[in-house]
C-alpha cells in the first residue's frame, strides 16, 4: 500500500515537471518566432517614395488671343502692313509700328483680349522689326510695363541689341485681358520710330 502511494506521487511529480517543461519550451519558441518576424520587418527595404507629380507643361497661349488693339499703327509701306495683329501672327518677319506722329511710340498702349480666361505665366517679346537688317534701322522697346487685372504689373526692361525673344515672367494668374504700355524707345539707325515683331503669351489653359 505504501509503495502504491509512493508510485502515485512519483507519477504526479513527473507529470508536473513534464508540463512545466512543455510550457516553457512553447513560450520560448513563440518568442523566437516574434523576434524573427520583427527582424524581417526591420531588415525589409523601405517602400520607395511616390514620384512627384509633374506640373502641367507650359503652353503657347497666343492662339487664344481674340483681339489686339493699339493706340495707333503706321500705314502700309514697301508692300508691308504694320497693323496690331502682326504681333500675334506667329511670324517675326512681320511687325507692328505706331503711327509716325506718335512720339516714336512712347506712351502707346497695346491691348490683348482672350476668347476665355487663361492662366498666364510669362510674356515673350521679339523686339524691333526682325525682318532682315530692319532690326538696326528701326526703334526698339527699351522699357515698358504689362498691366494685368487686379493692379498687377510686370516691368519690361529690354536689351535693344537682343534679337529673337526676351522672356518676362508673370505671376500665375487667370486673366481675360492685359495691356502693354510703352515707356521708352531706343532709336534705330534710320528711324526713331518703335517696331515690335511678335509677342508670345505662355501659360496654361
Amino acid at each position: 500500500m505504501v509503495l502504491s502511494i509512493a508510485a502515485l506521487i512519483l507519477v504526479v511529480i513527473g507529470l508536473f515537471v513534464g508540463y512545466k517543461w512543455f510550457t516553457n519550451f512553447g513560450n520560448a519558441g513563440a518568442q523566437q518566432s516574434v523576434a524573427a518576424t520583427e527582424k524581417l520587418a526591420t531588415n525589409a527595404p523601405a517602400a520607395a517614395p511616390a514620384a512627384p507629380t509633374a506640373p502641367p507643361a507650359e503652353l503657347d497661349l497666343t492662339d487664344g488671343v481674340k483681339s489686339v488693339a493699339t493706340t495707333s499703327f503706321a500705314p502700309p509701306s514697301g508692300g508691308r502692313a504694320f497693323n496690331p495683329r502682326n504681333l500675334v501672327d506667329g511670324k517675326v518677319e512681320t511687325a507692328w509700328r505706331p503711327a509716325p506722329s506718335a512720339k516714336n511710340g512712347e506712351g502707346q498702349v497695346i491691348k490683348f483680349e482672350f476668347a476665355k480666361p487663361l492662366e498666364v505665366s510669362a510674356l515673350e517679346i521679339a523686339n524691333g522689326d526682325q525682318l532682315g537688317d530692319n532690326f538696326e534701322k528701326n526703334g526698339r522697346l527699351l522699357t515698358g510695363r504689362a498691366e494685368l487685372p487686379g493692379g498687377r504689373v510686370i516691368p519690361l526692361r529690354c536689351d535693344p541689341s537682343q534679337k529673337g525673344f526676351a522672356r518676362f515672367e508673370a505671376p500665375r494668374t487667370r486673366i481675360d485681358k492685359f495691356y502693354i504700355v510703352v515707356e521708352k524707345v531706343y532709336p534705330g539707325r534710320d528711324s526713331r520710330n518703335l517696331a515690335i515683331s511678335e509677342i508670345k503669351i505662355k501659360g496654361r489653359k
